[in-house]
C-alpha cells in the first residue's frame, strides 16, 4: 500500500511504527540490561567466593596455599609479585570482602587487565581448538593478607558480562523489530481508515444524491455511534428539503391565483400606458415565482442514473436553437458515453447555453474527451465578465453589468441553476474568459464510455 506522508493514513503508520520500534527496543535494552546485572552478581558472588575460598586455605595451611599460589596449583587464582600500576579501585567489591572475610584479612578489590588473570592471553587464544570459546574472561585482583600478617596479591577471572554482546541494539534485531513494526502499523491505520473511506463514500454519495441509502453500522461500536449520527442527520437533511420543497411549492400555487387575477383584470382595464406597466409587472412576479420555485428544485434530481450520447445531446440542443433562429453550432464533438442524471445535464448545458445565446449573441458547443475526464465547453462571442466576478456569478440573483437590462430579462439564477444540476451527479461548472468572450466548461469525470463499447455489452 502506497503512502502519502500528508496522508492520515501515512502519519499512523509512522507514528504506530515508530511507537512500536522504540517500545521494543526499550524492551530489548531492558532485558540486556537486566542479564548484565544478573551477570554482574553472579561475578562478584563468584569473586567473593574465591576470596573466601583462600583466606580459609591460608587459615588452614598458610606455607602449602603459599606455594599453591605460587606455582599456579589453584585453578582460577594467578599469584602476582606486585600490584599492577594500572589497577584501579573496586569499591563494591571492597566493601563485599571485607563483610565476608576476617578482618584481619583487610582485603582490598581492584580492577585489572586480562593479562593479570591469564598471562599471555594471546598465545592461549592462538593455541585454542577452533571451537574453544575465545572470548576473553574479565579479570578483579584481590589484595588481602595472610594470618602471618603477609600480603598477598592475586588475579580473578570471571565470565565476562560482555558474553554474548548486547540485543538490544544488534543490527538484525532492530532491523526485525522495525519491520514487524511497520507491518503491524501498516495494517492497524488500514483498518482504522477503512471506517474513515466508508464514511467519505456516503457522503459523496449523499452529496449527489439525496436519497442515497445510508451506512450499514455492522462495525465497531464507537464506529458505529458515528454512522448512526451521520445516518439520523442525511435523514434530518433529506427530511428538510422535502419540508421546504413542499413549501415552497404552495407558496407558489398559492401566489400564482391572485397572480392570475391581478393579470386579468389588468387585461380587462382600458388599454393604456399604466395598464401596460401593470401587465408587466404581473408577469415580472409570475417570473420570479417560477424561478424561485426552479431554484429549490434544482439542488436536487429524481432522476435514475443512465448512459447519455453527448453527441446526440449536443446535436439536440443545437437544432432546437436554430430552428428558433438563434446562432447556435457544434464545434468539435468527441464520440463519447458517460453516465450521468440525463435531465440534469440536459438542463444544466440547456442553461448556459440560453445564457450564451442571450448575453453572448452565439453559442458553439464542444465535447472534448482526454483520459477518464470529459468537458462540454459552451463558447460565445458576448463581452465577457470581470475576471472577480466569475465565481460570483454563480450566486442566486446576481447579474453581469452587461445583463441588466430589460431587453435581456432574466433574473440571474440560471447560472445558479446550472452548476446545481452539475452537482446532482458530480459534475461541476466553470466560467472563464477567452479571446473572443465567455466560455462556460462542464467537467465530468465518472463513468466515461465510447458508443460502441456500449452497444457490444
Amino acid at each position: 500500500m502506497m503512502f502519502r506522508f500528508n496522508t492520515l493514513a501515512a502519519k499512523m503508520t509512522f507514528i504506530l511504527a515508530l511507537g512500536s520500534s522504540i517500545a521494543c527496543t526499550l524492551a530489548l535494552w531492558g532485558a540486556e540490561e537486566y542479564r548484565r546485572r544478573g551477570v554482574e552478581a553472579v561475578q562478584y558472588g563468584s569473586l567473593v567466593m574465591s576470596a573466601e575460598d583462600i583466606a580459609s586455605r591460608f587459615a588452614r595451611d598458610e606455607a602449602k596455599t603459599t606455594q599453591d599460589l605460587e606455582h599456579g596449583r589453584i585453578f582460577g587464582a594467578r599469584f602476582l609479585r606486585h600490584l599492577p600500576p594500572d589497577a584501579g579501585p573496586d569499591d563494591h567489591l571492597t566493601a563485599m570482602l571485607r563483610q565476608r572475610l576476617p578482618t584481619t584479612s583487610a582485603a582490598i578489590g581492584l580492577h585489572g587487565k586480562v593479562a593479570d588473570c591469564i598471562g599471555d592471553y594471546h598465545a592461549v587464544q592462538a593455541s585454542g581448538a577452533r571451537g574453544f570459546f575465545k572470548d576473553l574472561p574479565d579479570c578483579w585482583l584481590v589484595v588481602m593478607r595472610a594470618p602471618s600478617g603477609r600480603p598477598f596479591i592475586f588475579g580473578l577471572p570471571v565470565l565476562s558480562a560482555r558474553h554474548g554482546g548486547g540485543l538490544a541494539f544488534a543490527p538484525s534485531a532492530l532491523a526485525i523489530t522495525t519491520l514487524a513494526s511497520l507491518i503491524i502499523a501498516s495494517f492497524v491505520a488500514r483498518m482504522t481508515l477503512n471506517f474513515m473511506r466508508r464514511l467519505k463514500d456516503a457522503t459523496r454519495r449523499f452529496a449527489e444524491d439525496i436519497n442515497a441509502a445510508p451506512i450499514s453500522a455492522d462495525a465497531p461500536r464507537d464506529v458505529s455511534d458515528t454512522y448512526d449520527a451521520f445516518n439520523a442527520m442525511q435523514q434530518r437533511i433529506r427530511t428538510m428539503m422535502l419540508e421546504r420543497d413542499d413549501m415552497l411549492a404552495a407558496i407558489s400555487h398559492d401566489l400564482q391565483t391572485p397572480l392570475t387575477r391581478l393579470r386579468l383584470r389588468a387585461e380587462a382595464m382600458p388599454a393604456s400606458i399604466e395598464q401596460a406597466k401593470i401587465i408587466a409587472d404581473v408577469a415580472a412576479m409570475e417570473r420570479m415565482v417560477g424561478d424561485g420555485l426552479a431554484l429549490a428544485q434544482s439542488r436536487e434530481s429524481a432522476d435514475d442514473w443512465a448512459w447519455l450520447d453527448l453527441d446526440s445531446l449536443l446535436t439536440s440542443i443545437v437544432e432546437d436553437a436554430q430552428e428558433e433562429g438563434k446562432a447556435a453550432s457544434l464545434g468539435r464533438v468527441d464520440k463519447v458515453c458517460v453516465r450521468v442524471k440525463p435531465s440534469a445535464l440536459a438542463r444544466c448545458l440547456q442553461n448556459l447555453t440560453d445564457n450564451a445565446l442571450r448575453y453572448g449573441g452565439s453559442a458553439v458547443l464542444e465535447c472534448i474527451h482526454e483520459e477518464r475526464m470529459v468537458q462540454i465547453v459552451i463558447r460565445d462571442k458576448g463581452p465577457g465578465i470581470p475576471p472577480d466576478d466569475l465565481e460570483r456569478m454563480f450566486l442566486p440573483f446576481v447579474r453581469g453589468e452587461a445583463s441588466r437590462s430589460r431587453q435581456t430579462g432574466g433574473t440571474g439564477i440560471g447560472l445558479t441553476i446550472a452548476r446545481a444540476q452539475a452537482s446532482t451527479f458530480g459534475g461541476s461548472v466553470a466560467l472563464a474568459n477567452t479571446r473572443d468572450g465567455l466560455a462556460a466548461t462542464v467537467t465530468l469525470s465518472g463513468a466515461v464510455a465510447s458508443p460502441d463499447g456500449l452497444q457490444n455489452t
